[in-house]
């Protein structure tokens, strides 16, 4: 594995969750099989009716939240999917991160960043997880 920048000191990088060193930035990725059991479970949540087209920073049309083409926005599902399915992850270590992320719940070891992928808060969860899967 990568040597740590100068800017991290080990102190930062230990919590109860993991070894004496947190993956650093780099190592925040998510394989194929972590991306596939968050589409999973985003899925399941919509299909449940446990994702409400509610949140965010603006009016959400129901046409795209219930199409399974375009789906809940960004907003909706850090809210409702990705924050409750983290929030009991101890990052202390991290001073000043608001909250895990869904690489670092699926694999406290880390997966090296290999591609970066982006998106916009307003686009649908189900328009951005096949667009990522047509390009993997």
């Amino acid at each position: 594995p990568d040597q740590l920048t100068p800017q991290y000191s080990a102190e930062m990088f230990w919590c109860k969750y993991c070894a004496p060193l947190k993956p650093p930035l780099w190592f925040w990725g998510v394989s194929w099989s972590g991306f596939q059991d968050f589409m999973a479970t985003v899925r399941a949540a919509h299909a449940s009716g446990g994702l409400k087209n509610e949140g965010g920073t603006v009016p959400y049309s129901a046409d795209k939240f219930r199409s399974p083409l375009v789906g809940p926005n960004m907003y909706q599902v850090d809210a409702q999917v990705i924050t409750p399915g983290t929030k009991d992850m101890d990052l202390s270590c991290l001073p000043g991160l608001p909250g895990a992320s869904w690489a670092l719940k699926k694999s406290f070891v880390g997966e090296r960043v290999t591609i970066f992928v982006t998106h916009a808060w307003a686009e649908g969860v189900f328009e951005f997880t096949d667009a990522v899967v047509r390009s993997w």
